[in-house]
């Protein structure tokens, strides 16, 4: 089911996609980041108890994965966006992109211990925990998110059908914009190839859902530490 499961994933991330950029530019963004976590995070945390008793929840709870993942990242950039002009993004986003790896490597020890002391449907529910979190950090941050901003529409990075629309357009003029699209399907195209060789190495190898939750709590740790000695050594090197 593997195969299948990565079909899926990738479908409902591109449906799921087009629908989150039908209501961006309805809301502000504070506002939708805010919704679209909570909502995930109360979709998981109940979750967590099916999946105890049920392995038709599994396959959904992967394909729930890529999307939040994709749309989240990207409606963070675009969040973001709002508060900084070009040159400041440029010296802030590079700090920014430490610290999710930084998040990664203290969620790996995390999620090792959630393992170990309560089982893997626990991590579900951990899960839904951090994503409500995250969406109370930004309600609490309300009025200050409000004083500081946003910058005008000008400065705004809005993700939506029109900007979709006006990108296709710009293409038929722009080789260098084509050749980019083409290499950035062929790089997830790769990516998800990876993906599903090395998935199913792992479910080969681990034969528990117990001893393969702890191992990809120990990878994502090491992983993510080695992102962040990449981030702050080795790139900052070649970007001079």
């Amino acid at each position: 089911y593997l195969p299948l499961a990565f079909i899926a994933a990738s479908t409902l991330t591109v449906l799921g996609s087009m629908v989150y950029a039908l209501g961006v530019d309805e809301r502000r963004n504070d506002v939708y980041f805010a919704q679209m976590l909570a909502g995930a995070g109360l979709v998981l945390v109940p979750a967590a108890f099916a999946a105890r008793g049920s392995n038709w929840i599994v396959p959904v709870l992967f394909c729930l994965y890529y999307l939040t993942f994709a749309v989240f990242q990207n409606h963070y950039w675009t969040f973001t966006g709002d508060y900084f002009d070009t040159l400041s993004s440029k010296r802030l986003f590079p700090l920014f992109t430490v610290g999710s790896s930084l998040g990664g490597f203290a969620g790996g020890l995390l999620a090792t211990g959630i393992n170990r002391w309560l089982g893997p449907e626990a991590l579900i529910a951990g899960w839904g925990v951090g994503l409500l979190a995250a969406a109370g950090m930004l309600v609490a941050g309300r009025r200050p998110l409000r004083r500081w901003g946003p910058l005008s529409l000008l400065e705004a990075d809005e993700t939506s059908m029109e900007g979709m629309r006006g990108a296709i357009l710009y293409m038929r003029h722009s080789a260098l914009s084509r050749w980019l699209l083409v290499s950035a399907a062929a790089m997830v195209l790769a990516l998800f190839v990876s993906q599903y060789v090395y998935s199913k190495i792992f479910v080969e190898q681990f034969q528990t859902a117990e001893r393969l939750a702890t191992f990809l709590g120990i990878y994502l740790t090491v992983t993510n530490l080695l992102e962040v000695l990449v981030e702050v050594v080795v790139t900052p090197r070649l970007i001079q």
